[in-house]
């Protein structure tokens, strides 16, 4: 059976949500050189806790890049994130 484990990062700003794939983040923030050193199988106990492991340690170093709303948004994008729009308000039509 194949099984797969991902993790994506989704940061709201007021227009929209944007949403990227880990990996992607990662080598956009610069503390990853290249694709392929995260693990997505899950196809047993084993290969799910070290993809799980892999994908927390990938989080920890891309979450001090987060906490500034600028450089969030300017990283994600880099990142080439999905942007999801939020629906405008009467407010704002």
């Amino acid at each position: 059976m194949e099984g797969t484990v991902e993790c994506t990062v989704e940061v709201p700003t007021d227009t929209a949500n944007l949403t990227a794939d880990l990996e992607p983040l990662a080598i956009a923030a610069g503390v990853v050189e290249k694709r392929g050193g995260i693990s997505y199988s899950a196809r047993n106990q084993n290969q799910l806790r070290k993809s799980l492991q892999g994908q927390a340690d990938y989080i920890r170093r891309v979450h001090p890049f987060l906490a500034d709303p600028a450089t969030a948004q300017t990283l994600m994008r880099k990142a080439d994130a999905r942007e999801w729009r939020l629906p405008q308000t009467d407010s704002e039509e």
